[in-house]
């Protein structure tokens, strides 16, 4: 999956990926470098370990769809800007 893949699965509403998904590792990826910022409502998952490890992601939810910046760069990938 590459950023205007998450772009367009987003866009038209909530999209969600849990761990096991074929996807999860892209879109943590994609969030986290340069999709950071593009979208209204990430929600992340944190679930923390029994023996007080670090707690990891476990689910992304897309809610809100993209914000301003996200539909410019959707525009801007898809060579309607």
């Amino acid at each position: 999956m590459e950023l205007i893949d998450l772009l367009k699965a987003s866009q038209s509403g909530v999209c969600a990926y849990k761990e096991g998904d074929k996807d999860f590792n892209d879109v943590i990826r994609i969030l986290d470098s340069e999709g950071n910022g593009l979208f209204k409502n990430p929600i992340r998952t944190i679930t923390t370990e029994r023996d007080g490890e670090l707690g990891r992601c476990t689910a992304v939810e897309l809610k809100g769809g993209l914000n301003t910046f996200g539909l410019m760069a959707l525009e801007k990938l898809t060579g309607d800007a």
